[in-house]
């Protein structure tokens, strides 16, 4: 109901009343011929999503004629078809600059804002469009559902009730009104709602029901916390006090009864967080202005070309045909019922998204390589980055009974999947490994599934994990190895001549940007994406270990050079073939079985899955 998801046909049916009004004073001129005719270009464009075509033709609309509303309308709706919400919010502002009065480009400024987790100014917008239209229903159910986000019921429930007063015939806004007041426990005003529903359309008696349901259902499942779990788990990250938090009546916020700090929570899950960590990337779930304003990617990004694509197929067309030789035909078209018969972590993987070559490999390498140490994984147990479960649904499906808690920084990240969570992790919370929110020496394991990468003070890192696991308690990590670099193509090329230049070469190529891949390099302790941290050999993760209180009691290596041969091209920008990825992914099933049913040294390897020990504990 909500005006969420702009398109360019609503911006059509929805032409700004300035155009409307230059039209009825006089007969329709060439140049309004010329504007209808551009405005017709621009949205065959947008329907065939040639975005830079559409964005050119409309900023040259712009140029001719700056006081047109209609072309910054349009130049926004274009923007938020690409989820450019900074750019759709200029163009907005630009609008409203020539039709203040118009309470529909504030509602989509509004929209633009709330994208990009600024809900002050959101809020701000939303009531502007309510002043200049009282009876404006997209102004209502946008200020509702922005007060029911940041868990504020008495204001979406007046929000919803104008709503309701000059709209008393929508049966869709009774139904969301008694779904807001069956939450709160609003026995009246459920009634109310509920049977305004019935009076206007009594076929609708099964979407009650159905929603009470559901209601009753959610309520059950999103009570991700009790006080019991909260005094036994869970302690104030900023006077690190046990039994200190305590659940409010609301369950929208969580308090701290020693030093008062409150704590914002969605969903059950809360945020126990300082205060300057909460940032943009955990302000969105959390429903709360950031502290800063999001950070912009520092790094170059560029689009793909067409000569990508040529020489993509051209590369893996010659890599089809190597697997082709190395594992034979009959390998490599194996069916059953007419479908590949691909080994069972590379359906897994694929399942779950991971269709690019080099992170089908990664993946599929940790479903096998955590499985084998899963032994070391029991409960109470928690996952450090665990975002929607997604990661461990796929390692852990089948294999593990559950997982008592999941710790994520980018709270955002819980909005990715939700339909994923609570099948495998029971409880969620939101927190900072420079100061974890859970009670000393109360896991028997925990583990992390490529998070060290990104994690830069190790020491910081290692003294909390030794805080909260119990004497004997084990932690399970994976991470890149000592050699994922040494096996790029280039690297290897190199060290045949001159080791000197092979390294020089590393170096530049891990810390130079990929513009065709987010601009990240894949070594960087840029605060913007940290990543490539802690490549260390076996001897150096056992040294560090040591020095923190653990031992390192197993290992494995997994991932051969073919990983950081597919990571290589897909970041220089030569994506997935269109025409071979049939062949490639049985391959790379071969290849994982055969990992499997033998062991890789830590030379041949890429990536590793190392088993800690806590056997001393940390003053």
């Amino acid at each position: 109901m909500a005006n969420k998801n702009l398109n360019l046909n609503q911006i059509y049916e929805e032409i700004p009343e300035q155009r409307n009004a230059v039209k009825q004073k006089s007969a329709p001129s060439e140049a309004d011929d010329t504007v209808d005719t551009t405005i017709q270009r621009c949205k065959l464009a947008v329907k065939q999503k040639r975005w830079d075509e559409a964005s050119s033709i409309i900023n040259e609309l712009i140029r001719e004629c700056p006081h047109l509303t209609t072309g910054y309308v349009v130049q926004a709706s274009i923007a938020l078809a690409q989820k450019d919400y900074e750019k759709a919010s200029d163009a907005l502002n630009k609008a409203i600059a020539l039709s203040p009065d118009d309470p529909e480009l504030h509602n989509k400024l509004g929209v633009s804002y709330r994208h990009l987790g600024k809900h002050f100014k959101a809020q701000n917008t939303f009531r502007k469009a309510l002043a200049l239209a009282p009876g404006n229903l997209n102004a209502c159910i946008n200020l509702a559902e922005l007060a029911r986000f940041q868990g504020k019921g008495n204001e979406a429930m007046q929000y919803y009730l104008q709503a309701v007063k000059y709209h008393p015939n929508n049966v869709d806004l009774w139904m969301e009104l008694g779904h807001l007041a069956a939450e709160r426990n609003d026995l009246e005003n459920t009634r109310i709602a509920f049977q305004s529903v019935l009076a206007l359309n009594p076929s609708r008696h099964q979407d009650v029901q159905n929603v009470l349901k559901k209601l009753q259902s959610r309520q059950r499942k999103n009570r991700n916390l009790n006080q019991s779990l909260c005094d036994s788990y869970l302690r104030c990250p900023a006077c690190r006090k046990d039994k200190t938090l305590k659940l409010c009546d609301n369950v929208n916020t969580i308090l701290c009864t020693h030093c008062h700090n409150e704590y914002k929570m969605n969903r059950g899950i809360p945020g126990l967080m300082h205060k300057d960590e909460i940032k943009f990337h955990s302000s969105g779930f959390l429903g709360i202005e950031s502290f800063e304003k999001k950070a912009d990617n520092p790094f170059r990004v560029s689009e793909r070309r067409f000569y990508h694509f040529i020489i993509s197929e051209i590369i893996y067309g010659m890599v089809a045909l190597y697997f082709l030789f190395k594992f034979g035909p009959q390998e490599l078209f194996k069916t059953r019922f007419l479908r590949p018969k691909w080994c069972d972590e590379v359906n897994r993987a694929l399942y779950y998204g991971w269709t690019n070559y080099f992170n089908l490999i990664l993946k599929s390498g940790e479903i096998a390589s955590f499985n084998k140490m899963k032994k070391y994984i029991s409960k109470p147990s928690l996952e450090i980055g665990c975002g929607s479960c997604e990661t461990t649904n796929m390692i852990f499906r089948d294999r593990l009974d559950s997982v008592t808690f999941g710790c994520e920084f980018f709270m955002n990240n819980y909005y990715s999947s939700p339909s994923e969570m609570y099948k495998l992790i029971k409880h969620y919370i939101g927190g900072s490994i420079k100061s974890l929110p859970i009670v000393s020496s109360v896991f028997s394991s925990i583990y992390m599934v490529h998070i060290i990468d990104h994690i830069a003070d190790t020491g910081i890192w290692f003294k909390e994990i030794n805080r909260i696991l119990k004497p004997g308690g084990y932690l399970v990590i994976s991470g890149y190895s000592k050699n994922t670099f040494e096996h790029f193509p280039g690297v290897k090329l190199r060290n045949i001549l001159s080791k000197k230049w092979a390294e020089k070469f590393k170096l530049k190529r891990a810390t130079q940007e990929n513009p065709y891949r987010g601009g990240i390099p894949l070594k960087t302790e840029n605060e913007f994406y940290s990543t490539g941290m802690n490549m260390l050999s076996l001897e150096e993760w056992k040294e560090l270990a040591r020095s923190c209180g653990f031992e390192l009691v197993d290992h494995t290596f997994f991932a051969k050079s073919y990983f950081s041969f597919f990571m290589d091209l897909e970041y220089r920008g030569y994506f997935p073939s269109l025409f071979f990825n049939e062949i490639i992914y049985s391959a790379i099933s071969k290849l994982i079985e055969n990992e499997k049913a033998s062991t890789v040294s830590e030379k041949d390897s890429t990536n590793v899955v190392l088993v800690f020990k806590k056997v001393q504990k940390l003053d």
